[in-house]
């Protein structure tokens, strides 16, 4: 893991590879993940975000790569993944469901399975001439749903009605008015 140039004649003449470090002419170390290093006796540098990684035996801060749920170019700065995306690392953000509305994923998020369907939506899957389908559909009228996930929308109770599309919260079920009923 080391090289001198022709004819030389000492055995400090042999410096470290680059990904290597150590005093020329002793024994050369590989740099250890999330550092990089240019050879010679130069010491091991940390990657320049404390959320990217490299390989072990690296040479330069271009082989540091953010780590799932960050994104940014390689050896720079990495950003934490936002809300309604998902990042598996390294330079790519991918929104959740493209355009589709009411996805959600928590800041962070890594991987598809994290996208969910926002409050106010519900996971719905449906055949048309194009295959099965799945989106975040809006709460249907009469119903609500307060939290994040694929759960259906919960049904206003008796006696009461909600006339909005997409109601996130229980409160949105008004009592209906004196002398009137509903199922």
């Amino acid at each position: 893991n080391s090289v001198s140039p022709e004819q030389s004649m000492q055995l400090t003449d042999c410096v470290c590879n680059p990904g290597y470090h150590g005093a020329n002419g002793d024994t050369c170390t590989a740099c250890v993940a999330k550092t990089f290093c240019s050879g010679g006796t130069t010491a091991p540098q940390n990657c320049p975000s404390p959320f990217s990684s490299s390989a072990v035996a690296s040479t330069s801060s271009s082989a540091c790569i953010c780590q799932a749920g960050y994104y940014g170019p390689n050896g720079g700065d990495c950003t934490l993944c936002p809300v309604g995306s998902f990042c598996p690392g390294g330079t790519t953000v991918t929104s959740c469901g493209g355009t589709t509305a009411g996805m959600y994923s928590p800041p962070g998020s890594s991987t598809l399975s994290q996208c969910v369907c926002d409050v106010g939506y519900y996971f719905n899957s449906y055949w048309n001439e194009d295959g099965l389908n799945t989106e975040c559909t809006q709460c249907p009228r009469g119903y609500f749903k307060d939290s994040v996930g694929n759960a259906l929308c919960t049904i206003c109770p008796a006696d009461t009605y909600q006339s909005n599309l997409g109601s996130t919260s229980p409160s949105s079920c008004e009592p209906c008015p004196l002398f009137t009923t509903t199922g």
